[in-house]
């Protein structure tokens, strides 16, 4: 049954490596230019530490998953918001 997989997928080292092609200057210059569309509309991005992204993550997420505890609560069916939370969500639930 061997013979019914292409021979690069037989053959790991045989795979394309996207740093090989030129991918990371396609990224790079799709980047740049998403970069100048969004200043063209007026909007500024900033850069921020690994740290404040950290804590910006934690919070959207913990800030989402208020808001559905609370849409579960009024539509009374909390018996699974740890699961949901879990499978959609994977981490420790905010306190």
């Amino acid at each position: 049954m061997a013979g019914a997989l292409a021979a690069d997928a037989r053959d790991p080292a045989a795979r394309r490596h996207p740093a090989r092609d030129g991918e990371p200057r396609a990224l790079q210059k799709l980047w740049h230019e998403e970069q100048a569309e969004l200043k063209k509309r007026g909007i500024k991005t900033v850069a921020q530490s690994p740290e404040a992204s950290k804590r910006f993550v934690e919070g959207a997420r913990s800030a989402s998953l208020a808001r559905m505890k609370e849409r579960m609560e009024k539509a009374g069916g909390m018996e699974n918001f740890e699961k949901i939370v879990q499978l959609f969500t994977p981490g420790p639930l905010p306190k």
